[in-house]
């Protein structure tokens, strides 16, 4: 199974398992176990998959990824019918109903991403050198008011062509039109096509985290796998759905060897200037793998130039890592004292217990210990068992204090536990 998660600003935790084809799913809850029945109950209608010269086929759906605001659930998966390398589908549905359309909806004859995503006549997407599409991302920025449209971007791999070459990430911005599902409308940019943002030497999804900056125009942040490096691109905020998705290369690289598994989180305390992004990756040999952490520093009321405040901090992995890392933010709880916010880095790794085949570790990095001389906290286990999928997030509720989270999948049940801090210095 594969996970996908969103939070909405309301704190509502929305999940979505893919298993099989078929999409299930819970939001608000605690735990969900999939059904391999597929009842009703907890299966997420993803509606048929058509195209102008077809009816009737349902989705099949490899993967998915979701974002949610209070009213609206957004997605882009990977469709597998017609086309086994994959055709790209982006959707809308209530996000109180828990239903995501990814097939052509009434408005198909005014939406330019109804009936899939640069489709070739192979039914294959192929917005790349190469057909098809598999591991999307997706991100939405909040809407600067109740009657503004709401823009997201969605990213995904499009293959490479032959073993020497590297695959390509791709990215198509978005935009909906109404706060409800039955009357919205998606666009997407360039007329509904995708443009290729660079090449990825990794095997993983492209990292997406978008950057909600007050008082001006934000943007997403994209990292990837380069050569020797961390390739680190910014999408500005897009004008319209008629925009080009203009990717930055930004000033000052990170070096990493043999990097994989990119996960970004940017600091969510609005006053921070400059603002903090952290980087997550694996590096090193596969059998003893590395989880690094790099933290930058931006600029949020200019373009953004990233500087690295530090060396990465690393931990060392005592089995083969299985998924992540995973990355979330928090504004506070590292500390008792200002600065008091840090990041939640966690990730699933193998154990030599046939019966608890992996676990899930955890480290907690406050913003104040990168750049010091000292050590990194050791990782905590949060969970053993056999594991296959994991996330983190923060759930920040206007009223409340924000509180970090994190959910995983074993026997495909979703399981959400809540990280609590250790001893603050």
């Amino acid at each position: 199974s594969q996970v996908s998660h969103s939070v909405s600003s309301d704190g509502t935790l929305y999940v979505a398992l893919t298993h099989e084809g078929t999409v299930q799913g819970t939001f608000g809850t605690s735990t969900f176990t999939l059904d391999d029945r597929l009842s009703a109950s907890g299966k997420l209608d993803t509606g048929t998959c058509e195209r102008p010269d077809t009816t009737g086929e349902y989705c099949n759906v490899a993967q998915l990824a979701i974002a949610a605001t209070p009213e609206l659930l957004v997605g882009v998966g990977i469709h597998k019918v017609q086309c086994g390398a994959g055709q790209v589908r982006v959707g809308l549905g209530s996000a109180a109903d828990f239903t995501l359309q990814l097939g052509a909806p009434a408005d198909a004859t005014t939406s330019n991403v109804a009936f899939g995503i640069d489709v070739d006549k192979h039914s294959c997407t192929s917005s790349g050198p190469c057909p098809g599409a598999s591991d999307p991302q997706l991100a939405l920025l909040p809407a600067a008011s109740a009657a503004a449209d709401q823009q997201g971007l969605a990213l995904w791999l499009s293959p490479s062509c032959k073993q020497s070459s590297n695959a390509s990430v791709v990215a198509l911005g978005l935009f909906v039109s109404g706060q409800h599902a039955a009357s919205a409308l998606l666009m997407g940019t360039s007329d509904g096509h995708a443009e290729v943002l660079g090449p990825s030497v990794g095997s993983s999804a492209p990292a997406l985290a978008a950057f909600a900056n007050t008082g001006s125009a934000g943007g997403y942040f994209v990292a990837y796998p380069g050569e020797q490096q961390i390739a680190l691109r910014f999408v500005p905020q897009l004008a319209a759905p008629s925009s080009t998705v203009d990717a930055e290369v930004l000033s000052g690289t990170l070096d990493a060897d043999r990097a994989d598994h990119v996960a970004l989180a940017i600091d969510s305390e609005p006053t921070a200037a400059p603002r903090g992004l952290a980087v997550a990756y694996r590096s090193g040999d596969a059998a003893r793998p590395v989880i690094a952490l790099a933290a930058l520093r931006f600029d949020r009321d200019h373009t953004p130039h990233l500087t690295a405040s530090a060396a990465p901090i690393t931990f060392q992995a005592e089995h083969g890592l299985v998924a992540g890392p995973f990355l979330a933010f928090s504004p506070m709880g590292f500390r008792s004292t200002a600065p008091a916010g840090g990041w939640l880095l966690a990730w699933v790794e193998d154990t030599d217990d046939p019966q608890t085949p992996q676990r899930l570790m955890a480290a907690r990095v406050a913003e104040t210990d990168v750049g010091t001389a000292l050590a990194p906290r050791a990782p905590v286990e949060l969970a053993r068992g056999a594991i296959t999928d994991a996330f983190t997030y923060l759930k920040q509720v206007p009223g409340a204090s924000p509180t970090l989270h994190y959910g995983y999948i074993t026997d495909n049940k979703l399981n959400i536990g809540q990280f609590t801090y250790a001893a603050l210095p």
